[in-house]
């Protein structure tokens, strides 16, 4: 990653982590990405990203809602697409990921995982093994 010069050693780009895991959305932290993703309106510059997208638009609003700066919105992570044969988590678990006060357990992630398996021929669950912790 490369730092920004005049950036107090922070870095470029950022990671938003969804909560799942092995799940990371990559984003970039460039310079105006702030003004870029200033809400769910249909300006919003994220929706050039999800012009191909049916988008979910209460799930969008709640991740809106739940995020505390729009520089931690880059335009690819701003939305949840919406699709008739994938759940989406919120559907599954109930609440938008990164909802205030709402953790996601390891098994309510798996739940999901197992969700998006039986919607899906192209989607496979394989334990690996246990944890350290014997989970």
């Amino acid at each position: 990653m490369r730092r920004q010069a005049g950036s107090c050693g922070r870095l470029v780009s950022s990671v938003l982590a969804l909560g799942l895991p092995g799940v990371l959305l990559l984003g970039s932290g460039a310079p105006g990405l702030a003004a870029q993703t200033d809400g769910t309106g249909a300006d919003a510059a994220w929706r050039a990203a999800a012009r191909w997208d049916v988008v979910d638009e209460a799930a969008t609003a709640e991740i809106h809602k739940h995020t505390t700066d729009p520089k931690y919105l880059a335009p690819l992570v701003s939305y949840l697409p919406a699709h008739d044969s994938v759940p989406a988590p919120h559907e599954v678990l109930g609440y938008v990921i990164g909802t205030e006060g709402k953790l996601t357990r390891p098994e309510d992630e798996i739940r999901y995982f197992q969700a998006l398996a039986d919607a899906s021929p192209r989607v496979e669950l394989h334990e690996m093994g246990i944890t350290e912790e014997g989970r």
